[in-house]
């Protein structure tokens, strides 16, 4: 069986006239898997393209020349998610009046950017049922994300983040934004291997380096321990 099955991406398009802050969300854009179709240094130039190519995911610059990026936003189709990034603050509340998924403040790092991902990804995910399926067999698990149907091997995971009805797995290589609950990827996962810590956290017990009395920690990140699933923890260390 293959690895990778290709299904529809995210299509993703790059506004900003700033050649260095085009080539950084491009980069991020590439390890977060998403396929950018499109990098424009002016509005009215993504415009154009915008108005025969239709974009899932639109990063948007505001300061530019000739038209603003708030002036192509409320433009583009209402099915596309857009981000914007931007060195000025003050430009938040017309961004978020229009309707942008997240506000970016430049020097943008990787992780607010996957957390801005994240929330482009819950929002697509209404209207694209793809990316909503979970799989598994025996040492791995398939998860619909990044354009594709990805196999993880268990023996990667480090820990699973619950964020209602989206999912971060973090492994040892990169993490993964799955539309799907914790209790059904629990249903997959082998009991031996896997331990509920906290209603937002389950973590591969062989990853936990130190338990201290209220939390564990994996991969160097302090994960709490909720008070109901201590039992489940303290059979874990029971078991050795």
């Amino acid at each position: 069986m293959s690895s990778r099955i290709p299904i529809k991406p995210l299509r993703t398009a790059i506004v900003d006239d700033d050649p260095i802050a085009r080539m950084l969300l491009s980069d991020y854009c590439e390890r977060c898997g998403l396929n950018v179709v499109g990098e424009f240094v002016d509005a009215m130039s993504a415009a154009v393209f915008l108005s025969s190519e239709h974009v899932d995911f639109l990063l948007l610059d505001v300061q530019m020349p000739g038209m603003s990026g708030l002036e192509l936003a409320s433009m583009v189709a209402e099915d596309t998610a857009i981000v914007i990034t931007t060195g000025n603050r003050d430009y938040a509340p017309d961004a978020f009046e229009i309707g942008t998924v997240d506000f970016l403040i430049k020097p943008v790092s990787i992780e607010r950017f996957q957390l801005a991902v994240d929330r482009v990804v819950r929002r697509v995910a209404t209207s694209n049922p793809d990316i909503q399926q979970l799989g598994s067999d025996n040492s791995s698990i398939f998860v619909k994300v990044d354009g594709s149907l990805q196999r993880i091997l268990l023996s990667k995971i480090q820990l699973i983040e619950a964020q209602k009805d989206y999912l971060t797995i973090h492994t040892r290589e990169r993490s993964y934004f799955v539309h799907s609950t914790m209790k059904a990827i629990l249903e997959k996962l082998p009991v031996d291997s896997f331990v509920r810590v906290h209603r937002s956290f389950t973590v591969r017990f062989d990853e936990v380096s130190r338990i201290n009395a209220n939390s564990v920690v994996v991969a160097e990140r302090e994960i709490p321990v909720g008070v109901t699933y201590r039992e489940s923890l303290a059979s874990m260390i029971d078991a050795l």
